[in-house]
């Protein structure tokens, strides 16, 4: 019998309030899910979105995990295209 995991818990919210941003990032212990990084109008074109996603794979890297984003997470486990999910 296989066991699976049923939990996830956010990580790096703090970066939110930091950089002023919206951010939806997972962890289940075994990888991470990304499903939304938003920066804020008054924020784009500036590298926010460079610093943050730069901060997030450092994190990934020094735990060990590899990041996924919900679009290919999907198709991953469910075999369903990317561009199928609207």
């Amino acid at each position: 019998m296989k066991y699976v995991k049923l939990y996830e818990e956010f990580v790096l919210q703090e970066l939110e309030d930091e950089y002023n941003i919206e951010l939806d990032l997972y962890d289940n212990g075994d990888y991470m899910t990304l499903s939304k990084l938003v920066v804020s109008p008054d924020d784009r074109k500036g590298g926010v979105g460079t610093e943050v996603m730069n901060k997030i794979c450092q994190y990934a890297d020094e735990i060990g995990r590899d990041i996924y984003n919900a679009r290919h997470f999907i198709w991953r486990y469910f075999q369903i295209a990317p561009w199928a999910i609207l």
